[in-house]
């Protein structure tokens, strides 16, 4: 699944894998993204890999579908997918 620009490359209930282009090679986007998701509340864990594109995440599914931690996500997800609408969010929201 692409969520224009984020592949959703493994999941399973509490922790998924996405992969960026963004993010490959780019360090200081890597470091940024762990920052802005680590601040969301529901989010446990993150871990960004600037070598290989990857962001995975640990997270407690219910405290993430908080209109707070919702909002979060939303604008986080828009440093690696600038066109992510809200659609698309609360699409992936779903699934988690």
């Amino acid at each position: 699944m692409d969520l224009n620009g984020i592949q959703i490359s493994h999941f399973i209930p509490g922790r998924v894998r996405l992969k960026s282009l963004l993010i490959k090679g780019n360090l200081s986007l890597a470091q940024k993204i762990m920052e802005l998701f680590s601040a969301i509340p529901g989010i446990r864990e993150v871990e960004a890999n600037h070598l290989t594109g990857s962001l995975l995440v640990v997270y407690d599914a219910k405290q993430l579908r908080t209109p707070d931690s919702t909002h979060q996500l939303e604008e986080a997800l828009k440093f690696l997918a600038p066109n992510l609408d809200h659609d698309r969010v609360a699409w992936l929201l779903q699934r988690l």
